[in-house]
Protein backbone atom coordinates (compact mmCIF):
# COMPACT_ATOMS: atom_id res chain seq x y z
CA UNK A 1 0.00 0.00 0.00
CA UNK A 2 1.05 3.46 -1.06
CA UNK A 3 1.06 6.23 1.43
CA UNK A 4 -0.29 9.65 0.16
CA UNK A 5 1.12 12.46 2.04
CA UNK A 6 -2.04 14.37 3.55
CA UNK A 7 -2.23 18.24 3.12
CA UNK A 8 -4.60 20.95 5.14
CA UNK A 9 -5.93 23.33 3.04
CA UNK A 10 -8.52 26.06 3.54
CA UNK A 11 -12.03 25.74 3.07
CA UNK A 12 -12.82 26.43 -0.53
CA UNK A 13 -15.19 29.63 0.39
CA UNK A 14 -11.65 31.38 1.27
CA UNK A 15 -9.97 30.18 -1.87
CA UNK A 16 -10.16 33.93 -3.98
CA UNK A 17 -8.13 35.47 -1.40
CA UNK A 18 -5.00 32.73 -2.60
CA UNK A 19 -5.73 33.54 -6.30
CA UNK A 20 -7.46 34.25 -9.60
CA UNK A 21 -7.89 29.97 -9.91
CA UNK A 22 -8.23 26.99 -8.24
CA UNK A 23 -4.98 25.88 -9.34
CA UNK A 24 -3.84 28.98 -8.28
CA UNK A 25 -5.57 28.74 -4.87
CA UNK A 26 -4.20 25.32 -4.65
CA UNK A 27 -0.26 26.13 -4.89
CA UNK A 28 -0.65 29.05 -2.33
CA UNK A 29 1.88 29.03 0.45
CA UNK A 30 -0.27 30.03 2.96
CA UNK A 31 -2.91 27.81 1.86
CA UNK A 32 -1.39 25.40 4.92
CA UNK A 33 -2.12 28.56 7.85
CA UNK A 34 -5.25 28.04 9.26
CA UNK A 35 -8.03 30.99 9.20
CA UNK A 36 -9.64 32.53 12.33
CA UNK A 37 -12.85 33.75 11.75
CA UNK A 38 -14.28 36.18 14.50
CA UNK A 39 -17.98 36.14 16.16
CA UNK A 40 -19.48 38.94 18.15
CA UNK A 41 -21.92 36.65 20.27
CA UNK A 42 -22.26 33.05 21.17
CA UNK A 43 -24.45 31.76 18.65
CA UNK A 44 -21.55 31.37 16.45
CA UNK A 45 -22.56 28.07 15.63
CA UNK A 46 -25.56 28.55 14.09
CA UNK A 47 -24.53 31.99 12.22
CA UNK A 48 -21.77 30.25 11.08
CA UNK A 49 -24.05 27.20 9.21
CA UNK A 50 -26.43 29.81 8.46
CA UNK A 51 -23.91 31.98 5.89
CA UNK A 52 -22.51 28.54 4.54
CA UNK A 53 -25.87 27.50 3.67
CA UNK A 54 -27.02 31.24 2.22
CA UNK A 55 -24.03 32.21 0.67
CA UNK A 56 -20.12 30.63 1.31
CA UNK A 57 -18.57 32.93 -0.48
CA UNK A 58 -19.17 35.37 2.00
CA UNK A 59 -17.15 33.50 4.91
CA UNK A 60 -13.73 35.90 3.91
CA UNK A 61 -16.09 38.60 5.44
CA UNK A 62 -15.59 36.65 8.87
CA UNK A 63 -11.82 36.33 8.74
CA UNK A 64 -10.15 38.21 11.79
CA UNK A 65 -8.25 41.49 11.52
CA UNK A 66 -5.56 42.29 13.78
CA UNK A 67 -6.40 44.48 16.87
CA UNK A 68 -5.49 45.81 19.88
CA UNK A 69 -6.62 46.48 23.00
CA UNK A 70 -4.07 49.43 24.22
CA UNK A 71 -6.25 52.33 23.46
CA UNK A 72 -9.94 52.08 24.01
CA UNK A 73 -11.97 51.60 20.95
CA UNK A 74 -13.80 55.03 19.71
CA UNK A 75 -10.81 56.97 21.26
CA UNK A 76 -10.36 58.80 18.03
CA UNK A 77 -14.45 59.50 17.94
CA UNK A 78 -15.53 62.86 18.20
CA UNK A 79 -16.99 64.22 21.69
CA UNK A 80 -20.50 63.85 21.38
CA UNK A 81 -21.61 65.11 24.32
CA UNK A 82 -22.92 68.95 24.60
CA UNK A 83 -21.40 70.50 27.39
CA UNK A 84 -22.83 73.78 28.84
CA UNK A 85 -22.20 75.96 31.46
CA UNK A 86 -23.22 75.90 35.15
CA UNK A 87 -25.84 78.43 35.72
CA UNK A 88 -24.08 80.69 38.46
CA UNK A 89 -27.05 80.84 41.00
CA UNK A 90 -25.85 77.13 41.09
CA UNK A 91 -22.42 77.70 40.67
CA UNK A 92 -22.88 80.08 44.09
CA UNK A 93 -25.32 77.73 46.26
CA UNK A 94 -22.47 74.78 45.70
CA UNK A 95 -19.83 76.88 47.10
CA UNK A 96 -22.13 78.40 49.67
CA UNK A 97 -22.69 74.41 50.65
CA UNK A 98 -19.28 73.52 50.43
CA UNK A 99 -18.28 76.30 52.99
CA UNK A 100 -20.59 74.63 55.67
CA UNK A 101 -18.94 71.07 55.80
CA UNK A 102 -16.92 70.86 58.47
CA UNK A 103 -13.02 70.39 56.82
CA UNK A 104 -12.23 66.69 56.69
CA UNK A 105 -10.43 64.79 59.88
CA UNK A 106 -7.02 65.13 58.42
CA UNK A 107 -7.01 68.66 57.92
CA UNK A 108 -8.51 69.98 61.07
CA UNK A 109 -5.94 71.10 63.82
CA UNK A 110 -5.83 69.19 67.16
CA UNK A 111 -7.80 71.12 70.04
CA UNK A 112 -4.73 72.00 71.81
CA UNK A 113 -3.02 74.05 68.16
CA UNK A 114 -6.63 76.28 68.42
Amino acid sequence: MVAHAILWQSPAPLWSRFGATSGDAARAPDQARPALLRFVTDDFMDRMIALLSADPARLGELLARPETWRTPPGADAPDLVERVSVPRIARAAARAQASLRPAPRSLRLPPWQM
